[in-house]
């Protein structure tokens, strides 16, 4: 016990000449000695470094540009009329403006068009 003791003002001593300012703990690995201390420290630092980082994350965050789409060019919908499925959108609309539709089998570039946004 008493090398160990000897050893561990070895090691403080060093800490002094290099000016370390922050507290020092002495832990056993054998018998665990110390370590619910260093934990509960350890605890104390980790909450504040989460909250000083979700801080900077959310001021970043309000800096950061936001690019979107308007909803009315890229939204669509499937609307049941009487039993019938119609989709309604911007994209799907002006498609269908400019395709002859009789049946999907005499249309390739519809058939195309709906199994490329996954409306199968």
């Amino acid at each position: 016990m008493v090398l160990i003791k000897e050893h561990l003002r070895k090691k403080l001593q060093i800490l002094k000449t290099i000016r370390w300012q922050n507290r020092v703990y002495a832990i056993s690995a054998l018998n665990k000695d110390g370590l619910a201390e260093l934990l509960k420290e350890l605890k104390v630092v980790v909450i504040k470094q989460r909250v000083k980082q979700a801080k900077l994350n959310q001021k970043i965050a309000d800096q950061l540009p936001v690019i979107t789409l308007s909803p009315e060019k890229t939204s669509w919908e499937v609307v049941v009329e009487n039993g019938v499925y119609r989709v309604i959108g911007y994209k799907i609309e002006r498609f269908a403006s400019r395709t002859i539709l009789v049946t999907i089998n005499q249309s390739p570039e519809l058939e195309t068009f709906l199994k490329d946004r996954d409306f199968t």
